[in-house]
C-alpha cells in the first residue's frame, strides 16, 4: 500500500495513478503519476506543483464525488434503464449461484443474450463464475457464447475486455484491492 512515501489511491487507466503524499513538504497532497512518461516531473518544479500538488486530499476528493453526481445527474433515461437491468441479472444470478442453481444461472446466461454490451463491472461479476459454468456444462453452446462475448472482444484501445481485479485469498497485490465479496454489494448499494 505504501511505496516511496506515497499511498496509492486510484488508477486512471492504463499506466496512470493518483497517490496521496504521505511526508515531506507536500504531505497530504495527491501526486499523478504516469509511467509511461520518460520523466515522472515536467522539466519545470514550479510547473509540476503548479499542475499536480495545488489540491489536498479532500478537493481532490470532493472533484471526483462532484465528477460521479454529475455523471448519475446527466444519465440518460436508457442508460438508467440499461443498469438497473445489469444489476437485476447480476442479482438474480448471484442468487442462483448461491443456491447451487447452476440450471437456473444457465437459463438467465441464455436469457440475457448478447453478453458484448454488458458494462465492464457486470461482466467482472460474470467472469468469478466462468470455470464454474464451463466445468457445469461443457458442450453448452449458450454458456460458450455467452462468456466469449463477454470476454473474447477486443475494446477501442486493442486491447482484451479484461474484468476487474478483486483481493485474492492470500494474494500479495501492489495496491489495495476490494473484495469480490465488497464489489458484490456494489450492485445492492
Amino acid at each position: 500500500m505504501l511505496h516511496n512515501g506515497c499511498m496509492f489511491l486510484a488508477n486512471e487507466g492504463c499506466t496512470a495513478d493518483i497517490y496521496l503524499i504521505l511526508n515531506g513538504s507536500h504531505r497530504g497532497f495527491v501526486h499523478y503519476c504516469d509511467k509511461d512518461s520518460v520523466c515522472d516531473l515536467p522539466p519545470e518544479f514550479d510547473q509540476y506543483c503548479k499542475e499536480y500538488l495545488k489540491r489536498d486530499f479532500a478537493a481532490y476528493y470532493m472533484a471526483y464525488v462532484d465528477k460521479t453526481e454529475d455523471c448519475c445527474r446527466n444519465m440518460s433515461a436508457e442508460k438508467r434503464r440499461r443498469a438497473a437491468w445489469e444489476r437485476a441479472q447480476v442479482r438474480d444470478f448471484l442468487a442462483a449461484a448461491e443456491l447451487s442453481d447452476w440450471q437456473g444461472a444457465r437459463r438467465l446466461l441464455e436469457a440475457m443474450g448478447d453478453s458484448r454490451g454488458l458494462s465492464r463491472k457486470s461482466r467482472s461479476f460474470f467472469h468469478q463464475y466462468e470455470s464454474r459454468m464451463m466445468e457445469a456444462f461443457p458442450e453448452d453452446e449458450a454458456v460458450w457464447k455467452f462468456f466469449d462475448g463477454a470476454f473474447g472482444s477486443w475494446n477501442s484501445y486493442g486491447y482484451p475486455n479484461e474484468p476487474l481485479s478483486f483481493q485474492k485469498d492470500g494474494g500479495r497485490w501492489r495496491n489495495p484491492r476490494q473484495s469480490f465479496q465488497a464489489f458484490v454489494q456494489t450492485f445492492y448499494d
